[in-house]
C-alpha cells in the first residue's frame, strides 16, 4: 500500500475529517518534504492486521518528524486489526 498524500516543494496539504480506508499493511500514510500539512483524520483498516505503520513522516530543513501509528490516540479495535488510529490535528 503507498502514501495516501505526499506533499513536496512548499506545497500545502488539509485533511480534515474522512477515513482512511487500509486493505493491507503499509510504512507511512502522509509524506511531507520541506513542506506544509494539516491533518484531522482517522485509519480504518478491514482486514486482519492492516494498518499503517507511520502515520505521518515531515521533513522540514533536513530534519525528520516520524508520528508513529502507536503514538497516536488508538480507535479501540481488536488487536489483530493493528493499531487502527485517530489524528487529532496534526499541523
Amino acid at each position: 500500500m503507498g502514501v495516501i498524500v505526499q506533499t513536496v516543494g512548499g506545497g500545502r496539504t488539509e485533511v480534515l475529517g474522512g477515513v482512511m480506508n487500509i486493505g493491507r499493511t503499509g510504512e507511512v500514510a502522509f509524506v511531507a518534504d520541506d513542506s506544509q500539512m494539516r491533518i484531522s483524520t482517522a485509519s480504518h483498516g478491514w482486514l486482519p492486521a492492516a494498518y499503517y505503520r507511520q502515520a505521518i513522516r515531515h521533513t522540514r530543513n533536513g530534519q525528520t518528524v516520524v508520528v508513529s501509528a502507536k503514538d497516536l490516540p488508538l480507535r479501540g479495535f481488536a488487536e489483530s486489526r493493528g493499531p487502527q488510529f485517530a489524528i487529532p490535528l496534526y499541523k
